[in-house]
């Protein structure tokens, strides 16, 4: 094995980023208990939280910068 593989981190969120994302995190929590409190015959209400839930997920995921990385080989070139 001669090649080093490298891997290409995501860049460094803003300050303002992280506090957007622990604020989104403070929101989800809170959502997926009202999820868990609600009786099983509140269906609507339970699927209207759930789609809350993962748009503030989706919005997390973005502002972590989760689908930003790469990897590299030293001996691909």
């Amino acid at each position: 094995m001669y090649g080093v593989p490298l891997k290409v981190q995501p860049p460094e969120m803003t300050k303002e980023e992280k506090k957007q994302v622990e604020d989104l995190r403070k929101s989800r929590k809170i959502l997926n208990e009202r999820i868990k409190a609600l009786d099983d015959r509140q269906k609507e209400q339970i699927k209207n939280l759930r789609d809350k839930s993962s748009t503030v997920e989706k919005r997390i995921s973005v502002l972590a910068k989760n689908d930003y990385r790469a990897s590299f080989d030293s001996e691909s070139g």
